[in-house]
């Protein structure tokens, strides 16, 4: 292995959620390179713009920048990109000593999520620039979104790495339609995610209380306001439960009291996250869009059985009775209250799952062949 080439890895925040905690697993698996790490916002700008003013979302948008630090400089570019004073000057200033500085190195390669943290520089880049395109999701579940797959770039990519299997029927047919040859799906890789496992191996649970988790943002498409009705129907049910809510803050949600509803907001802190995933028995998605989600992967190997909608990438990974159970999106409420009620009655069944569970993810997401394959990309681009 040469330590020659140089890493510049381009996304757009640095708030906490699946999609940062993969790009901090690729930076890990990756720092016997030398990297150096740009983040598009320094405030959380997907809920609008009078938001991303906020205090809370200038928090959001640099939540896991120690982390990120560890392993190479980290800077925030709409600093220069939407500068308040001598803004457009500053900003053409700041693109051509960025360009430069990547062009200037000897084997750089760029890796990249999302078209906003790379679409101001990517035609600058000088033709020895090795570019990679991490693909989470078709942001789109009913046809495959040519906006956010990058269709027109793809002559320029040489490396794109899908973080699941399923994605590939997005982004092929696109590739047919455009007239691009079998070389370009050629450079097409699927590295599944990697999560850390109990010391101990599979957890056997106590089946007394059921344990249900949401951990996720508590955005539009993540529908987190459809969880709570879940979890209010069955607590009117008076089913034993234990409700463990990581992402959504309860100041959003004042109307919304039980005893049996444990809050914890957004958590940084990766061994409380596991104590909370140790416990736990179910873990509940209701999104209406997603790739395959990192949090899935993480509650399998903790034997936390997924309760998810099937969009995007997870029918692939979830087999319904078997390592999970699938809900439509339209009606995830009622066919998850359902799911969890016929669990509850059957906790024989759920600890038949959640080992399958434990099984599928050992398979699947273990860090070393996570490290490896991400280290094969990168030798083999030269």
């Amino acid at each position: 292995m040469t330590n020659q080439k140089e890493i510049f890895f381009f996304m757009p925040l640095l708030s906490i959620g699946g999609t940062e905690m993969v790009h901090l697993d690729v930076i890990k698996a990756l720092k016997v390179y030398p990297v150096k790490i740009f983040i598009r916002y320094s405030s959380n700008v997907w809920k609008g713009r009078e938001y991303s003013q906020s205090t809370k979302a200038k928090q959001e948008g640099k939540a896991m920048l120690a982390e990120f630090k560890e392993y190479g400089p980290v800077t925030f570019l709409d600093r220069f990109l939407e500068a308040p004073r001598l803004g457009r000057m500053i900003k053409n200033i700041f693109i051509r000593f960025l360009a430069k500085k990547i062009n200037r190195s000897e084997n750089p390669i760029v890796i990249f999520w999302h078209r906003e943290s790379i679409d101001f520089l990517i035609d600058k880049l000088a033709p020895h620039v090795k570019i990679i395109d991490i693909v989470h999701n078709n942001s789109n579940n009913d046809a495959a979104d040519p906006v956010y797959l990058l269709n027109d770039w793809v002559p320029r990519i040489d490396k794109r790495i899908l973080i699941s299997e399923g994605l590939m029927k997005w982004i092929d047919p696109l590739y047919k339609e455009n007239g691009y040859s079998a070389a370009f799906k050629d450079r097409m890789t699927v590295i599944n995610h990697c999560v850390s496992f109990p010391s101990e191996g599979m957890i056997t649970k106590q089946n007394d209380k059921m344990h249900v988790l949401f951990i996720g943002r508590d955005s539009n498409e993540k529908r987190f306001p459809y969880f709570l009705e879940i979890i209010q129907e069955l607590i009117k049910d008076r089913l034993p439960l234990e409700i463990h809510i990581v992402g959504p803050d309860h100041t959003d949600y004042p109307e919304v009291k039980s005893h049996q509803i444990n809050w914890y907001g957004t958590l940084s802190n990766r061994a409380l996250i596991e104590q909370i995933y140790r416990k736990s028995h179910i873990l509940v998605n209701t999104s209406s869009s997603e790739g395959f989600p990192k949090v899935i992967a993480e509650a399998m190997s903790f034997s936390c059985v997924p309760i998810a909608t099937a969009v995007g990438d997870v029918p692939s990974q979830i087999q319904m009775n078997q390592n999970g159970y699938l809900t439509s999106p339209a009606n995830c409420v009622s066919e998850t209250i359902a799911i969890l009620k016929q669990l509850h009655s059957n906790p024989e069944e759920l600890s038949r799952i959640a080992e399958n569970c434990y099984l599928y993810a050992i398979t699947k997401f273990s860090e070393e062949r996570f490290k490896h394959e991400w280290t094969s990309v990168i030798e083999s681009l030269s």
